[in-house]
C-alpha cells in the first residue's frame, strides 16, 4: 500500500515539474520578454527570428521537441550544437517565464 502511494505521489510530482506554471499569464510573459532580451536576443535576435542562432518563433519547427518541458530543457541544460546552459544563470521560474514568452510569439 505504501509503495502504491509513493509511486502515485512521485508520478504526480514529476508531472507538475513538466508543466509551465506561467502558461498564458500576461505578467510572466512580459517578464519573460525582458529576460529574453537580456539573455537570448544577442544570439537569437530581438524578434526571435534567428541570426547567429536558430529561429525561436517555431516557424521552422523545433529541433529538440515542441513541448514546454523540451524548451525548458534546452534553455536550462543547453545543447551540444552551441547553446550554452543557463541553469546557473536563470532560476527555474525565470526559465519558465522565457518559455512563456516564446510561446506568446510562436508562429504556427
Amino acid at each position: 500500500m505504501l509503495l502504491c502511494f509513493l509511486i502515485l505521489v512521485t508520478g504526480l510530482f514529476s508531472c507538475s515539474l513538466d508543466e509551465n506554471p506561467y502558461q498564458g499569464k500576461a505578467q510572466a510573459i512580459n517578464e519573460g520578454r525582458m529576460l529574453y532580451m537580456r539573455h537570448c536576443a544577442n544570439c537569437h535576435g530581438e524578434d526571435a527570428l534567428g541570426g547567429v542562432c536558430p529561429d525561436l518563433t517555431g516557424r521552422s519547427g523545433w529541433r529538440y521537441g515542441n513541448s514546454d518541458s523540451a524548451l525548458f530543457s534546452s534553455i536550462a541544460k543547453g545543447r551540444k550544437s552551441g547553446m550554452p546552459a543557463f541553469n546557473k544563470i536563470l532560476s527555474k521560474d525565470d526559465t519558465w517565464k522565457i518559455v512563456s514568452y516564446m510561446r506568446s510569439i510562436e508562429q504556427k
